[in-house]
């Protein structure tokens, strides 16, 4: 049997985008092809036409045909299945990713779509890749929801994969590792958990976790030895030296016991300095020298607002702001550098709250800033918020970084957009109460002056112009990764 997978990862105003690496993706190759079957990626980065992708797919000859996609990206595939279906008429067409298993209704939706997956793709697949191979029917198989016709099936969702170690090792060489965008700038992606406990109202892991019969056992890790393997042979892939690791789990350093046994053995097997999420109330003296002595160079953190109320009214993320500080405090002084993520947008945000957001940056002294625009995603409990309270106007675009899809009077999309847009020059202002820059910006910021629509276009059209010689020249000279992953000797922070 042929699976071939579908990868709808597509950025249309960056030219030059080449896709990132994919654990899901990766994992779904290593089950098929345990099972002794075929697997092919067809990864799509840039736009593309449906009769074209359709050809492509099909001068694979496969059995199965499998897309995955996100919110953003669902409309591409929309787009494409329906001219795949045409060119491939016997071949089943499942959509499966974070997006499928919450709106499972409106997937099926799509004509010519067969099947959504329901859950963990890997817990599934070898019972479908065997029906299909004896030519059974899919229609009562547990973890699908299966469309014959006008009759959609609607199966119960499996369990959780609790055992993680059970799964083979991820198949990383399906995608074409030296031209991926974390590849090129020396960053090498790993997960050693899946899950998340916590329920915050703009993420959807608390819709996720509700759909799992063992949903008590969402929050799951790796062994560390598997961890530490999967790093190893990871590397051996790996287009010339890795700067360093970064650990796409939600919070790396969730389970105590796990973390510790984790720092000792990755300090002896690897040694290779990483970056991991954090959680600002979950940061203690203790935890930060068992970050340091395990050779953590940087953290993320989540900020998201520097509005106390807006993070816990409307976020669900009620951590105080001096827990931030104290927290940003300890990492500072062991000398780990600390990236800020921050949105902006929010329901019911003022321009002063935006603001406060960058001055809480700058405050914290955190070393790299990274905002997004708030997008609401179906089933999260802000999406039906934003809904009820008629803020939503149009589409997702294909990213969280180009323009709100709310409408509303406390901040306008031209305030929403400067901030975005220029929000490292706002945050390095913000720490200079005095400079006459700052209070130009911040005056055309609180009347909405037009000229801010003006700025923002020639932020971006610069962006776009210069994205393409940045990927193949620019990041040897300025390397975005490059500050992340370099020590900080004495806990005081430097510039590499």
């Amino acid at each position: 049997m042929k699976f071939t997978l579908v990868l709808v990862e597509i950025r249309a105003g960056f030219p030059g985008f080449s896709g990132h690496y994919s654990e899901g993706v990766a994992s779904l190759a290593a089950v098929t092809r345990r099972c002794g079957h075929d697997f092919e990626l067809v990864h799509l980065t840039k736009p593309i036409a449906a009769a074209a992708l359709a050809h492509r797919v099909a001068r694979t000859k496969p059995d199965l045909v499998g897309f995955s996609c996100t919110t953003h990206t669902f409309p591409y595939a929309q787009a494409f299945i329906p001219v795949l279906k045409a060119a491939l008429p016997g071949t089943p067409i499942v959509l499966g990713g974070v997006h499928a298993l919450l709106n499972p209704e409106a997937c099926l939706g799509v004509r010519g779509l067969d099947a959504v997956c329901l859950g963990e793709g890997e817990a599934v697949l070898e019972a479908m890749l065997a029906r299909l191979g004896a030519g059974q029917s899919l229609a009562d198989l547990a973890g699908l929801w299966v469309r014959e016709g006008e009759v959609v099936h609607r199966n119960a969702v499996l369990p959780l994969l609790e055992d993680l170690d059970a799964l083979p090792l991820p198949e990383r060489g399906i995608f074409d590792f030296p031209r991926l965008m974390t590849s090129r700038e020396g960053v090498l992606y790993i997960f050693a958990s899946r899950g998340c406990p916590y329920s915050c109202h703009f993420c959807c892991n608390a819709a996720i976790r509700e759909r799992f019969p063992n949903r008590a056992r969402y929050v799951r890790f790796k062994s560390v030895p598997r961890v530490c393997e999967e790093i190893e042979t990871a590397l051996r892939l790996f287009p010339g030296t890795a700067r360093g690791i970064y650990f796409q789990d939600e919070i790396l350093p969730m389970n105590k016991v796990w973390f510790a046994s984790f720092t000792a053995m990755y300090r002896q097997r690897i040694g290779l300095p990483f970056n991991c999420n954090l959680r600002a109330d979950l940061v203690t003296e203790e935890l930060v020298t068992q970050l340091r002595g395990a050779g953590c160079a940087g953290v993320s953190i989540g900020l998201e607002t520097g509005s106390q109320s807006l993070r816990k009214e409307v976020l669900g993320k009620a951590i105080a702001d001096e827990v931030f500080h104290e927290a940003c405090r300890l990492i500072r002084a062991a000398g780990i550098r600390i990236t800020a993520f921050s949105m902006v947008g929010l329901p019911g945000e003022t321009v002063e709250d935006a603001l406060a957001t960058v001055q809480m940056n700058a405050d914290l002294g955190v070393h790299r800033t990274c905002i997004s625009i708030f997008c609401p995603y179906p089933d999260t409990r802000l999406y039906a918020e934003c809904k009820e309270r008629n803020l939503l106007s149009a589409p997702l675009p294909d990213t969280y970084q180009e323009a709100s899809p709310l409408v509303q009077e406390s901040i306008q999309e031209r305030q929403v957009r400067f901030i975005h847009d220029h929000f490292g020059l706002l945050v390095s202002l913000a720490a200079k109460p005095h400079s006459r820059l700052r209070a130009v910006l911040w005056g055309a910021i609180r009347r909405n002056a037009p000229i801010l629509s003006a700025f923002s276009r020639g932020q971006r059209w610069a962006k776009y112009l210069l994205s393409r010689p940045y990927l193949f020249a620019g990041r040897f000279l300025f390397n975005r990764q490059k500050r992340i992953f370099v020590a900080e000797p004495g806990g005081r922070p430097q510039e590499s």
